[in-house]
């Protein structure tokens, strides 16, 4: 069976700050007997501990978008 390659082009505006990249989150972890939220990037930028850092409203120091 041959397999065909698929390639994908997104064009997004330069975000000011992560909270307007359609590839952020903000999700719960759970750590054994701590939790909380963590600051997620879809595209593989946040690659640091990310618990209880919030950049919605600020871009993230590595983001390779800019």
């Amino acid at each position: 069976m041959k397999t065909k390659n698929i390639k994908v082009s997104i064009e997004i505006e330069k975000p000011r700050r992560c909270g307007e990249c359609p590839f952020f989150s903000y999700q719960e972890y759970r750590c054994h007997n701590e939790w909380g939220y963590e600051s997620c990037c879809s595209l593989g930028f946040m690659n640091d501990d990310m618990r209880e850092r919030d950049y919605s409203n600020k871009l993230y120091e590595k983001c390779g978008l800019k």
